[in-house]
């Protein structure tokens, strides 16, 4: 399986950094998996929305969710744009030893920072 993730879900938010970090201790065990394929990718070369595109022998379908419903695409001329964007995303897109490496710096950043803001406290509590 492959999977194209943005650069900026690596971005952490204001809070939760504790949550953050273990989606991202997750998410890089899954980027070890030897049956998943997972690049990150700059956002500019993202699809406009997060689908899923399902090949089989017979049949090529696209799937995107959004908050109000579910898309399913299997036209040629839907599925030939989708894939453009796939072909965009992923020629921009790290490796996967890059992406593992990228995820593991900023797992380590997040975590030192952290470390950081917990002396900080201990200092300003004591």
């Amino acid at each position: 399986m492959a999977v194209l993730l943005g650069t900026d879900a690596l971005t952490p938010p204001p809070s939760d950094l504790d949550i953050f970090g273990a989606q991202l201790e997750y998410l890089l065990r899954l980027a070890t998996h030897p049956r998943l394929d997972i690049r990150l990718t700059p956002i500019v070369h993202a699809p406009d929305r997060p689908f899923t595109l399902t090949r089989t022998h017979n049949t090529t379908l696209a799937v995107i969710h959004t908050r109000r419903s579910t898309l399913w695409f299997h036209r040629r001329e839907e599925l030939d744009n989708l894939s453009r964007d796939i072909d965009r995303a992923r020629a921009s897109a790290l490796s996967p030893d890059d992406t593992i490496t990228h995820i593991t710096d900023t797992l380590q950043r997040l975590r030192a920072e952290n470390d950081h803001n917990t002396a900080y406290d201990l200092v300003r509590a004591g």
